[in-house]
């Protein structure tokens, strides 16, 4: 009778165990690492020069990428870009155009705002997360909408990491695989220990 309890008890256990949750494991990259140089590429195209660093990433999709940029932007300089490939469908690419700001996302333009030279400190702010994407100024919305993530092989930029006024980006990765919680060892040894 005692061993048939444990029998119960070691089931019970185990189904709690193998229900989870389980945590996912993702990993958040900022970027540029101020401990890690980038490299600059000479490239013949326009503009001349561009900076980047190479992202390995399983899915090549970001769960979230927070995109933070200066609001005194030269036109002629790339301010960010997702791949190298200028005519990827799902490159992320932000350019200045003018005295205006343009994000495109493979052929489509999602928006091109004003973006006149603010003072120091200005910040502008790209977010996609969940379908979704927006454009703060300054913590107002500029604009907004629904749109899947971009592609990302790297992240490239126009703009000086060491300069005044870098890009700086930071992103989640999709969850890659999972971990058990700490729920799930306690009926993991519950199950064993009731041998």
């Amino acid at each position: 009778m005692v061993g048939l309890l444990f029998a119960v008890v070691a089931l019970l256990a185990a189904s709690a165990a193998v229900r989870g949750p389980a945590v996912p494991e993702r990993a958040t990259v900022v970027w540029p690492d101020p401990s890690v140089a980038l490299a600059p590429v000479d490239a013949s195209s326009d503009p001349p020069v561009q900076w980047y660093s190479p992202l390995l990433l399983s899915n090549h999709r970001p769960e979230r990428l927070v995109v933070h940029l200066p609001c005194r932007v030269a036109p002629t300089s790339p301010v960010f870009a997702t791949t190298s490939a200028a005519d990827d469908g799902t490159r992320l690419e932000v350019a200045a155009v003018g005295e205006s700001l343009r994000v495109r996302l493979g052929q489509q333009i999602l928006t091109e705002v004003p973006w006149p030279d603010g003072a120091s400190g200005c910040e502008g702010t790209l977010v996609f997360d969940a379908g979704a994407w927006s454009l703060d100024r300054e913590g107002m919305t500029v604009a907004s909408g629904e749109a899947s993530p971009p592609l990302l092989s790297g992240l490239y930029t126009g703009l000086d990491p060491a300069g005044s006024a870098p890009v700086r980006a930071e992103l989640t990765t999709v969850a890659s695989s999972s971990r058990p919680s700490s729920r799930q060892w306690l009926f993991t040894a519950a199950a064993v220990n009731s041998h």
